[in-house]
């Protein structure tokens, strides 16, 4: 599952590499050929989402590191971490509930 994820999160990163280094100079340059830079919102949202795709490249390339140092053969087996599967009794439903712990990115709450 880990591989998926990485595969995910590396191929967004690449997608939004090639939008900072080969669409966004291209939006960045139309705008300012329309000229005064205060009152040209082109240039300005340009911009604005320049520095939303730099902060996810960030963002990505800080859980590809988190996710590519998990190793699963070093995660306990006698106590709940990671990869684990706990079953709980839920008193107040008079009822087992299953759960199985993961990464944000594994999350699927509906399951």
């Amino acid at each position: 599952m880990t591989q998926d994820i990485k595969q995910r999160l590396q191929k967004e990163l690449d997608e939004l590499e090639t939008e900072l280094r080969v669409h966004l100079p291209k939006e960045i340059k139309r705008a300012l050929e329309f000229g005064d830079l205060r009152e040209n919102a082109e240039y300005r949202a340009a911009l604005d989402r320049q520095n939303v795709v730099k902060a996810r490249i960030a963002q990505l390339r800080q859980r590809l590191s988190e996710i590519s140092s998990i190793d699963k053969s070093r995660v306990p087996r006698d106590r709940v971490a990671y990869g684990s599967t706990v079953v709980l009794y839920d008193a107040e439903r008079d009822e087992e509930v299953t759960y199985r712990l993961v990464t944000a990115e594994e999350s699927n709450p509906q399951e």
